[in-house]
Formats: C-alpha cells, sequence, structure tokens
C-alpha cells in the first residue's frame, strides 16, 4: 500500500435509495499506476460505467477526486480536485473537469480521498459531509438561488461557515449544456458540462468540512521538496504575473500584445482598446488552500454603470476573451459583470461566449431569422 499522501477512503453516495456507505481506496498496483484526480477519476469512470448508456441517466457516476499532494500544507497550490463523468455536453466521451480552491483540501480532512455519487434523487437534495458525519438533506428552499446564494445559504443552513460548497445554479438545474459546478465562489468545475449531470441527479450542492489531516510518509524529505518548490515556482515570470491576482493585469494583457486575443467569433482579432484599463479595478486576491501565487482575486468595478458591483469570475485569462471579446464586448467595466454573471447562473462563461458569437454572425449573415431567436436583434 502507498504510504503517505492519501486518507485510504472513498465516500459512496447512491442517491436512487438514499444510501451512504465508505469503501476503501484502490490497492497498487492501481494507485501507483493512475496515482489520482483525473488518472485514477477516468480509471474508475471506466469501470463503473455501463457502455452506451446516457450521461443524464442515473448510472452515470460523478466520481470527485482528490491527489496525493491536495491538503498538504507547504506543498505550492496543493488543492486540486478532479470531477470525472460521462461529457454532458457531447453525450458520447468521457468529461473531466477540475477546481482548485479549498473543497478538494476539506475532502481530504474530513477522511475521503473522492466522493463517487451514482443515482438520481426523487426530490432535490444536498450533501453535507461533516468529518465523518454525512447525510442527505432537503435543498428545495435552494432552487432557483444562484451559485453564490446557494453557498451562503447552504452555510447557514449547516451552521458552519468554514465549510466548502461546490454548487450548481439555474443552468445546471434545468439541465443547460455549458452548466458548471461553483465551489467557493472563486472556482468551479466548469468544463464537460458537469453541472448538467449533477442537476440530473437532483443534487443542488456538496457542502465538506473538515478538521483532520493528510498523512505524509516523510516530513523532513517533503519539507526539502516544498522548499524547492517554492524557490523554483518564483523564478518563474509565469507565477510572477499571476501572483496576487495578476490575471486581469497581465496574462491578457500579454496576449493582447501577441494579437492572439480573437473577436467577434474569431473572423477578428482585439481591436486596440481592448485589455487597456484592466489593471484600473480594484483587485482583492483570493487564495487558495497553500497557494503562494494566489491567482485569484474578487474585483470591483471602479465606474460605469456597474461602479461598486463585486465580481468574482472563477476561471483564467480564457474566459476574458471567451466572455466578452469573442462577442465584441471590449469595455472592462462590463467583461467582468459578463463573467461573474455567468458564474452566478452556472454558466461555462466560454461556452456562452462561443455560443452567442456564433448566433451573432449567423444572424448577422441571414442563418437565424429574428422569429427564430424570439425577436431578439
Amino acid at each position: 500500500m502507498v504510504k503517505g499522501g492519501f486518507v485510504g477512503k472513498i465516500l459512496r453516495v447512491d442517491l436512487s435509495r438514499q444510501k451512504i456507505w465508505f469503501e476503501p481506496l484502490p490497492e497498487d498496483p492501481i494507485l501507483r499506476k493512475f496515482v489520482g484526480c483525473w488518472g485514477l477519476g477516468l480509471k474508475l469512470l471506466y469501470d463503473m460505467c455501463p457502455p452506451g448508456i446516457h450521461p443524464l441517466e442515473p448510472s452515470n457516476p460523478l466520481i470527485f477526486m482528490t491527489g496525493p499532494l491536495t491538503g498538504i500544507p507547504g506543498i505550492p497550490a496543493a488543492n486540486n480536485t478532479t470531477l470525472t463523468t460521462l461529457n454532458g455536453d457531447t453525450g458520447f466521451t468521457a468529461g473531466r473537469s477540475h477546481t482548485h480552491g479549498w473543497f478538494g483540501p476539506n475532502l481530504k480532512f474530513a477522511g475521503y480521498d473522492g466522493i463517487i455519487i451514482t443515482g438520481a434523487s426523487d426530490e432535490w437534495v444536498y450533501l453535507w459531509i461533516n468529518d465523518g458525519e454525512v447525510e442527505l438533506r432537503d435543498s428545495s428552499k435552494f432552487l432557483g438561488k444562484d451559485t453564490h446564494e446557494t453557498e451562503d445559504l447552504v452555510k447557514q443552513d449547516v451552521g458552519e461557515p468554514k465549510a466548502s460548497v461546490a454548487a450548481i445554479g439555474p443552468a445546471g438545474e434545468n439541465l443547460c449544456h455549458g452548466a458548471l459546478i461553483e465551489n467557493d465562489k472563486n472556482h468551479s468545475f466548469s468544463h464537460s458540462g458537469v453541472g448538467r449531470v449533477m442537476g440530473s441527479k437532483k443534487l443542488k450542492a456538496i457542502a465538506v468540512y473538515g478538521t483532520g489531516r493528510v498523512p505524509v510518509y516523510d516530513e523532513e524529505k517533503l519539507r526539502e521538496v516544498a522548499k524547492m518548490w517554492h524557490e523554483n515556482l518564483f523564478k518563474s515570470d509565469v507565477a510572477k504575473g499571476l501572483a496576487r491576482g495578476g490575471i486581469p493585469r497581465d496574462e491578457y494583457n500579454y496576449a493582447k500584445s501577441m494579437s492572439i486575443t480573437s473577436a467577434k467569433n474569431f473572423l477578428e482579432v482585439s481591436p486596440p482598446q481592448w485589455g487597456v484599463g484592466m489593471s484600473k479595478h480594484k483587485i482583492t486576491p483570493k487564495p487558495c488552500f497553500a497557494c503562494p501565487i494566489a491567482c485569484s482575486y474578487d474585483i470591483e468595478i471602479v465606474e460605469g454603470p456597474k461602479k461598486g458591483y463585486v465580481a468574482t469570475p472563477a476561471g483564467g485569462g480564457e474566459n476574458l476573451e471567451g466572455a466578452a471579446s469573442i462577442v465584441g464586448v471590449y469595455d472592462s467595466n462590463w467583461v467582468f459583470y459578463l463573467i461573474d454573471l455567468c458564474d452566478r447562473l452556472g454558466f461555462e462563461s466560454s461556452t456562452i461566449g462561443c455560443t452567442i458569437a456564433l448566433c451573432i454572425e449567423c444572424y448577422e449573415k441571414g442563418l437565424l431569422k429574428k422569429e427564430e431567436i424570439d425577436g431578439i436583434e
């Protein structure tokens, strides 16, 4: 058995039967071969998923999986969690998505390396994991709430403000393509239509809080390696650029300077004014567990009709392009609002942006008629 890095248990939830139990983590050689996160998640998906099923069928599992470094203090950015399931958007491929923040570390602290959720509930529920205690609770009172509202309400409901909450918004509830699962407000499982799959199971949210620790095999060696990683990390210009909420300040402006940011459904590149003023807004870093970079951020819009609005955009610089310039929006006062609106509704912003951009081009070229899009021009 691999020593250290794993707590040794997977939480199993069958929503159809409202049953909760635990299974041991796979042992060697599977664990050494697939390690954790996407590797182990895809292996479990391959073993568990019946051939030929639709992603929205109850037998399609949601497999949340951490890695051996997740939740270990001192390791830079040791907070990753992945989700594997059949792709809710394509309908026929393996889907995978990942997130950062505090969800994975809290899951490990609660005593679990992962969660496997199967079945579908008859009524809307959410899952509450509080160290060794796990229960399904009614979530009907949260229906229609956006992801941020849901997180706040779930924390109030469980009475633990430090809990990490992963929730779907109206997009997931209504089984929309491009639906995501938002966690810790600034992060999300964004890709592969995972929010649509979660919505099909009538699972509104997962809340988790733990007080344990992740076992380590060799503490002294770990400190030595962690120190080396820290030193090398901040030799990187990329890490320096992303640090302290630097995504809007540096990443996009670099892409613009290289003329690689697309606009208007990839027909153009962004005009000169795009990217100007990204740094004028008030940025508050929101670091993930054990991460010295702190690229995640809240951003307060300082002027215009949305002045004072605080956005919590999940994701990286691709969202600045995928939700805004791709549809011809270049005013930074609106860019962050649009991304935040998508996150709150539970939509992956780049998916929505590209879809809208395609519709705009089709309308301009006469391929879509006004009456086909509810009279929108």
